[in-house]
């Protein structure tokens, strides 16, 4: 009996134990008026930016500016009030940049593309401006002298798409659409190549050519109709944005097929396939057994940032994880690797069409 009362009072004893050091790593959230009440604070920080206060069991100290220009604060249990001003005094030149950053992201990164002349695109990391030409007859001679196209060596690309014409000349500093109506293609086509001009007709993306059906089918009002009936001088959003997509994405495949067979050449990496990605928060990937994937838009990137993804996911295919190994064998390739990641994370937001 006594025995069993031995038993029962150890394993509460246990239990109790076991709460203790749970409640040990639990974090605990400080309620973040207590900043307002320390002197000269708003000289520092405007409280108020302070999202949470979060202590734990830990020995670091962390300072976390998020994508919504607020501050995440994670302390050991034993900071203290006085701790934490000091912590934002020696950091306010470092917080107020990030600050200034994060904000001007929400600014920029929020802003939806309206596809109208004048309009900035990037591609391979140039800014290029866009200028929409409805009358090609009459234009189109005065956009290839005024760019001196004729001269220039670069290629010339021509995406045709419901009657859309894009011609983009690396040696330009301008995009230029034309409205073409369906009788008039071949005109146009004829007129550039009078130019003597290498010419890359871009075709339709048939994985794109789903969604655009299924987005007219659920449009299927008065307007629609309208736009249906004369498709040459009715342009939404929506057709500029599948169309530039379109480009992009036949830019992209060209470009990153021919880096990664490049790089994986250079330096002996196996791959099984490559693909293209339409993923919004990771720029590429790599699968267990090897299927890489980059994301379209970093078509908009320097080529640099493009190789330094592309290495990434490579290096995966002999490093599944990232260890140590797995990033000497990016620095390996590419020293200079966290300067390109720096890159994607101050600027990512920008390669984007919506």
């Amino acid at each position: 009996m006594l025995e069993k009362i031995f038993n029962i009072i150890n394993k509460t004893i246990n239990i109790k134990k076991k709460s203790l050091q749970n409640d040990k790593h639990k974090s605990k959230l400080v309620n973040t008026s207590i900043i307002k009440n320390i002197p000269d604070i708003y000289t520092v920080i405007n409280p108020d930016k302070i999202e949470k206060i979060i202590k734990s069991k830990r020995k670091s100290i962390t300072l976390e500016v998020t994508p919504s220009a607020t501050l995440i604060i994670r302390l050991p249990l034993n900071y203290t009030e006085s701790g934490i001003y000091n912590l934002l005094k020696k950091n306010e030149k470092w917080l107020n940049k990030k600050f200034e950053l994060m904000e001007f992201k929400k600014r920029t990164g929020g802003m939806q593309k309206s596809f109208t002349s004048g309009e900035e695109f990037l591609l391979l990391g140039k800014k290029y401006i866009l200028k929409i030409i409805n009358d090609f007859e009459s234009d189109l001679k005065l956009a290839l002298s005024s760019e001196n196209i004729k001269a220039a060596h670069y290629s010339l690309s021509i995406s045709m798409l419901n009657n859309f014409c894009l011609l983009h000349n690396e040696n330009s500093k301008f995009l230029y659409i034309f409205n073409i109506s369906p009788e008039k293609t071949d005109d146009f086509i004829q007129t550039v190549k009078d130019n003597r001009q290498k010419i890359d007709i871009i075709p339709e993306y048939t994985e794109y050519t789903h969604y655009k059906r299924e987005y007219m089918s659920k449009k299927a009002d008065n307007r629609t109709i309208a736009h249906a009936a004369n498709r040459h001088t009715f342009r939404t959003i929506e057709d500029y944005r599948f169309f530039f997509e379109n480009f992009y994405k036949y830019k992209a495949s060209t470009v990153i097929s021919q880096r990664v067979e490049a790089i994986s050449d250079a330096h002996g990496f196996k791959y099984k396939e490559i693909g293209l990605t339409s993923a919004k928060k990771r720029w590429g990937s790599c699968s267990y057994n090897d299927r890489i994937k980059i994301n379209w838009r970093l078509i908009m990137a320097p080529a640099d940032i493009i190789d330094y993804v592309i290495i990434h996911e490579l290096s995966h295919t002999v490093h599944k994880n990232h260890s140590k190994n797995f990033w000497h064998c990016v620095a390996s390739i590419m020293p200079d690797y966290k300067i390109r990641i720096k890159w994607l994370k101050d600027n990512g937001h920008m390669l984007k069409l919506d």
